[in-house]
């Protein structure tokens, strides 16, 4: 495997010895679980330089069926979701299951950002525009899943490029990624898609 080849060179850790390097990184604070499974991972110097960084070793989670307790497996996801921008003033009172309130910009503009269906891993970010894309700034918000319910956002769209962006993983594993973007000459409001192309 290259990544570990380029990380792990014959000096630091002979093939023979790997046995007994890798059972030491079983240890408090050298794993965690993340969306994929379980997650090892070295100090630095341990098998490799500094230069190589950090090593990482990932489990999937089905290879850990059996080997730990079931509480710690990801529930299965399933269905599909996609949110929808609403000015707030728009939404009747008890329409909708808000879940939370964001305030981004106190001047800014009452919008719901609905969610229709179930939807995984929603991070809401501040966003800027460099070269030819979006970066990520900042992460104002996230939550593990929205099932037909509404994040109340307050904040401004000033004309111009986009400064928001909301990302998500639907049931089938797909990530989706929309900009909260101004549009049009009144003052309306969207999602788009993050690919979109800038003019001037």
């Amino acid at each position: 495997n290259e990544y570990y080849a380029e990380r792990i060179p014959v000096e630091f850790v002979a093939p023979e010895d790997y046995p007994q390097a890798f059972a030491q990184l079983l240890r408090s604070g050298s794993w965690y679980f993340d969306e994929q499974g379980l997650v090892i991972f070295s100090d630095l110097y341990e098998l490799g330089p500094y230069a190589a960084g950090i090593t990482e070793f990932k489990l999937p989670y089905e290879d850990l069926a059996g080997l730990i307790d079931d509480c710690w497996l990801p529930a299965e996801r399933s269905g599909s979701g996609e949110y929808e921008l609403l000015d707030m003033a728009d939404v009747a009172d008890g329409s909708l299951v808000l879940l939370d309130r964001l305030v981004v910009d106190e001047e800014g503009e009452e919008l719901c950002l609905s969610c229709k269906g179930t939807v995984y891993d929603v991070r809401l970010s501040s966003v800027y525009y460099a070269v030819d894309s979006f970066y990520d700034d900042s992460q104002l918000w996230s939550c593990s899943y929205m099932d037909d319910c509404a994040l109340q956002l307050k904040c401004a769209l000033p004309e111009g490029l986009p400064r928001l962006k909301i990302s998500y993983t639907t049931g089938d594993g797909e990530s989706h990624v929309k900009l909260v973007s101004p549009v049009g000459a009144d003052g309306g409001y969207a999602l788009v898609d993050s690919d979109i192309q800038l003019l001037g």
